[in-house]
């Protein structure tokens, strides 16, 4: 039965706050336990991680319930995990629940665009929001992936990672996400396999010098940068004092 892991995890909730699966290969099987612990355990429960277990929609389907009861998440992170639209309206009531208090928000799924912005119609309200994690193949409507950024950073000023995977941006998108950004001190920032190519280079420009004053980490991977392009993004870089990682 399950009783061996909702006793092994009470303690260490207890203490930590934590549920982390990170990297796990979980089953239906152990969603359903899990899904378990959360209902049981919800108030306990600070920080939720499942990042790279590929549990598909039938696994968090298995979670739906107990992340439901969560109130006072500070990190959400279910990156990875083939989710799609089907439960798009099920995460953004989660990130709802716990808008008060999230602090490191990770969603970067199967979802379409228009899910992407089902999932994020709440994030607005992510007043304590440091970390953002969003995107997805499947994410080819630029504008709409634009618009919903764009949305949510506007209102959450405290924003200094963020992470987009696979997310669509044409270059007037990356221009009006530079002038959204100014305001921010984003430290790192992942722009992975997001169609950046040359004829981005002025966009990319105004961002690296919008963003070069707190920038440390950069990461462009996935993307087709020719070298002229990387060369004009290396003189850029060269007024951010702080870079560490490219």
């Amino acid at each position: 039965g399950n009783t061996p892991l909702l006793d092994s995890f009470q303690e260490a909730l207890q203490i930590f706050g934590e549920l982390n699966f990170r990297d796990c290969s979980l089953t239906v099987s152990d969603c359903q336990a899990i899904g378990l612990v959360l209902e049981s355990y919800h108030s306990s429960i600070l920080n939720f991680d499942i990042t790279n277990c590929f549990i598909g929609d039938l696994g968090y389907s298995r979670l739906t319930r107990g992340l439901g009861s969560c109130r006072g998440l500070v990190y959400l992170l279910l990156g990875h995990n083939a989710l799609t639209d089907r439960h798009a309206q099920d995460i953004a009531m989660v990130i709802g629940n716990n808008a008060a208090t999230l602090e490191s928000l990770s969603t970067d799924n199967q979802f379409s665009s228009a899910g992407n912005a089902a999932v994020h119609q709440h994030t607005h309200l992510c007043s304590e929001l440091q970390h953002l994690a969003v995107g997805s193949p499947h994410c080819s409507d630029a504008a709409l992936n634009t618009a919903t950024l764009c949305r949510v950073l506007s209102s959450c000023q405290q924003v200094c990672i963020l992470s987009l995977f696979g997310f669509a941006l044409e270059m007037e998108g990356l221009t009006t996400l530079s002038s959204v950004l100014a305001g921010h001190e984003i430290e790192r920032l992942q722009l992975v396999k997001v169609g950046i190519t040359q004829e981005y280079s002025s966009a990319l420009g105004l961002l690296l010098e919008k963003l070069c004053h707190h920038l440390t980490h950069l990461d462009m991977s996935g993307n087709h940068l020719s070298l002229e392009l990387w060369f004009q993004i290396h003189e850029r870089l060269r007024s951010c004092q702080r870079l560490q990682v490219v």
